[in-house]
C-alpha cells in the first residue's frame, strides 16, 4: 500500500550544489581601475633618478646650484581584452524543466562561475605566478618549508628576506599582500624554526576557523602588518570536460608577496586590474540575446563577460616564491598543489 499512495518528485526545499563563491586572491591583488577605452598608457617617472644625491656641494654668494633634471621613463601601456563564455538557450528544455530546479537560475550561476573561475585563472595563475612577470625564485629541495628534517629549511627566514627586499624597494613600505594555501600555511606553523620562535609565545586556542590566530603570528614574525596574508583555498578542475576530474588550487605551492594600492596621482603598485567601461561598471556583465538559428524557435543565449587588462606594473613590489611546499607529494596533498 504504501508505494502506491505516493510517486516520487524533485523536493523543492532541498538540494545539492558545490558552493560558486570562493574568494578570490585575484581581486586582493589586482583592484579595479576602471578605464574609457580599451587601451591607454601612464607616466612613469624614473626612480634612480628621483633617488638620486647628485653633487649637492655647499654653495658661495656667487656659486650656482646644480641642476637637477626631470626625469621620465617609457609610459606604461594596457589593453584590455574581452573575456566571455555563453550558454546556449533551450527552447525545449527551459519549458519541460521541473520548477524546483530554477533552470534559468542554475544558468546564470553556470555562467558566472565559470568566468570568474577563468579571470582568477588568468590574473594568479598567468600573472602573479608568471616567472616572465615577476621577480621569482625556486626553493631547493632541502629548503622546502615542508621538509622538517632538513637542517636548511627555514621558512621564516626565507620569507622575512623576501619581505625585506620589497620593503627596501619600497621606502620601507613593506607587501600587505601575501596568499598562500592553507596547506603552506601548516607547512610553516609546523616548522622547526617557526615553533623555536614562538615556544614562549601564548596562541589564541578558538580560531574563527580561517587560522586568523596562527596567520598573525607568521606575520609578527616576518614584519608585515596583520592582515596580510591571504589564504588562497580556491579550486578549479584542471581535466577537460567530461574526464575524470582533477581539482587544483589557483595557487598551487607558490607563495606570492606584493605591494598593492589603488592608483591614483603618484601611486606606487605591484599591479592592477583595468577595467573598461564602454559597457558597463561591473566586473561582469551578464547579457541576453535572441537567437533563431539551430533551434526550432527562437531562444534566448545567456552570455558572460568581461573587459579587462590585469596588468603587472611595478614587478619590484612582487616575488613569486616558487616550491615553498612539496607539489609532488600527493599522498600528503592530493593534487591540490601539483599545478
Amino acid at each position: 500500500m504504501a508505494a502506491t499512495v505516493h510517486v516520487k518528485r524533485r523536493l523543492t526545499n532541498i538540494s545539492i550544489h558545490f558552493p560558486h563563491e570562493f574568494t578570490s586572491i585575484g581581486d586582493e591583488f589586482f583592484p579595479s581601475q576602471p578605464s574609457e577605452h580599451l587601451t591607454d598608457q601612464f607616466a612613469v617617472w624614473n626612480k634612480a633618478n628621483l633617488l638620486a644625491m647628485g653633487e649637492f656641494s655647499p654653495l658661495g654668494d656667487d656659486d650656482q646650484p646644480q641642476d637637477l633634471e626631470l626625469k621620465q621613463d617609457a609610459d606604461i601601456s594596457y589593453s584590455c581584452k574581452v573575456f566571455g563564455i555563453q550558454s546556449p538557450g533551450k527552447w525545449i528544455t527551459e519549458r519541460n524543466a521541473d520548477p524546483s530546479l530554477d533552470y534559468e537560475t542554475e544558468r546564470t550561476i553556470q555562467l558566472t562561475t565559470s568566468l570568474r573561475l577563468r579571470l582568477e585563472y588568468l590574473r594568479v595563475n598567468q600573472r602573479l605566478r608568471n616567472t616572465a612577470l615577476m621577480q621569482n625564485s625556486t626553493l631547493a629541495a632541502g629548503a622546502r618549508f615542508d621538509n622538517y628534517a632538513s637542517g636548511t629549511s627555514l621558512p621564516i627566514s626565507a620569507m622575512r628576506n623576501i619581505v625585506n627586499q620589497l620593503g627596501y624597494a619600497n621606502q620601507g613600505r613593506k607587501p600587505n599582500k601575501i596568499a598562500m594555501s592553507t596547506y603552506t600555511l601548516m607547512a610553516i606553523v609546523q616548522s622547526t624554526q617557526f615553533k623555536d620562535l614562538t615556544k614562549y609565545t601564548s596562541i589564541q586556542v578558538m580560531d574563527d576557523g580561517d587560522n586568523a590566530a596562527l596567520r598573525a603570528q607568521v606575520e609578527s614574525l616576518i614584519g608585515v602588518k596583520k592582515g596580510a596574508i591571504k589564504i588562497a583555498d580556491a579550486v578549479y578542475n584542471v581535466a577537460a570536460l567530461g574526464q575524470t576530474p582533477v581539482y587544483t588550487t589557483f595557487i598551487g605551492p607558490d607563495i606570492v608577496f606584493g605591494y598593492v594600492e589603488a592608483l591614483g596621482i603618484r601611486k606606487y603598485s605591484l599591479s592592477a586590474g583595468f577595467q573598461w567601461s564602454g559597457y558597463s561598471n561591473d566586473p561582469q556583465a551578464i547579457i541576453a540575446v535572441p537567437r533563431y538559428q539551430g533551434t526550432m524557435l527562437p531562444v534566448e543565449d545567456l552570455r558572460a563577460f568581461t573587459v579587462i587588462d590585469p596588468k603587472i606594473i611595478v614587478p619590484e613590489l612582487g616575488f613569486l616564491l616558487k616550491g615553498a611546499i612539496d607539489g609532488t607529494d600527493s599522498a600528503s596533498y592530493q593534487s591540490l598543489v601539483a599545478y
